[in-house]
């Protein structure tokens, strides 16, 4: 089955000319001229009922938006549950990190998509499995992955999870512990983990490093630290994360606890939150390389290592420099 996900979408169809009735396009992607094959079925964008779909019969995601599209899907969802192989387009005439492809050449793609012609490529991006759990499982940790913990809530994340002071008027202290074992005290207004894909956002704006999405890692990057000893940190990906707000932090109130920029919930005192990779990644289609298309997400969309060319100093015997 192939699906097609459009973004801001009017409950109306519109029909495409009397000679092109096979083929049905909506409202929004009308103005773009995206025609969708009748071989597509065209999913609203309603959260609810999009999360209420039966996916396990799809084979094919068209997402025709931007990136915040994609994150949407991700967090909204399918923060609970596999994602189908997802071909993203653009509609805003500016390609971004997860959008590799331009609506302009839907058709074209989609028809190579669909041929499965040669030159086409994937790219598998990891997502973050976040759990809320008692503190108590997590102080008293055993490596036996057996054991039973308390599992009050459970979602996925593309980008990042993060854990975040919110309206507390001093900074949060937070125990880190890596598989079991204490790694350090942060200090700080919150800490980031992110997956590769998401080290370009907002992991990125807080110190941290830009790392391929190709890669299988966890990163963990503190927001605004106390201390100038506090420094981001890459994982691999048999590690789990445990970030746990010490008795003094807890005290003054729950601290946020987001997936992608929206807020799941607020821990409460006697809750503690781990973070590892999911079963379930991300599957896109790329036109080329995912190394090519990432080199030219940080260099176009952040313009990386851009800086103003230095000129030559002016003669002495110039006018302009007497």
């Amino acid at each position: 089955s192939l699906y097609a996900y459009l973004a801001g979408i009017d409950s109306r169809v519109c029909r495409q000319h009397a000679h092109d009735d096979d083929k049905e396009i909506s409202a929004t992607a009308a103005q773009q001229q995206i025609a969708l094959p009748s071989s597509f079925r065209r999913i609203e964008s309603d959260v609810r009922r999009a999360v209420e779909f039966d996916w396990n019969s799809v084979d094919l995601l068209v997402a025709i938006g931007g990136d915040g599209l994609v994150l949407h899907l991700c967090r909204d969802v399918f923060k609970r549950a596999r994602i189908p192989k997802l071909a993203a387009f653009d509609v805003g005439g500016n390609t971004g990190f997860l959008v590799p492809f331009r609506a302009d050449d839907f058709e074209h793609h989609i028809e190579r998509i669909l041929n499965n012609e040669s030159g086409l490529m994937v790219t598998t991006r990891e997502r973050l499995f976040c759990r809320v759990l008692r503190k108590k499982h997590i102080q008293n940790r055993t490596d036996n992955e057996n054991d039973k913990v308390e599992e009050l809530d459970w979602f996925l994340a593309l980008n990042e999870a993060v854990l975040e002071r919110g309206l507390l008027p001093k900074v949060c202290e937070v125990d880190v512990y890596a598989s079991g074992k204490y790694v350090t005290r942060l200090r700080a207004d919150g800490v980031v983990v992110a997956s590769p894909t998401g080290s370009s956002a907002y992991s990125l704006a807080a110190g941290g490093s830009l790392v391929h999405p190709g890669l299988s890692a966890l990163l963990l990057t503190p927001v605004s630290a106390q201390s100038l000893a506090s420094r981001p940190a890459i994982f691999p990906r048999s590690a789990s994360l445990d970030l746990v707000p010490t008795s003094s932090t807890s005290e003054l109130g729950g601290l946020y606890f987001r997936a992608d920029g929206g807020t799941i919930r607020t821990l409460d005192s006697d809750q503690a939150a781990r973070i590892q990779i999911s079963k379930w990644p991300l599957v896109a289609f790329t036109p080329s390389n995912s190394t090519s298309d990432w080199v030219s997400g940080i260099s176009g969309s952040l313009r990386w290592n851009v800086r103003l060319e230095q000129k030559p100093p002016l003669s002495p015997r110039s006018s302009k420099g007497r």
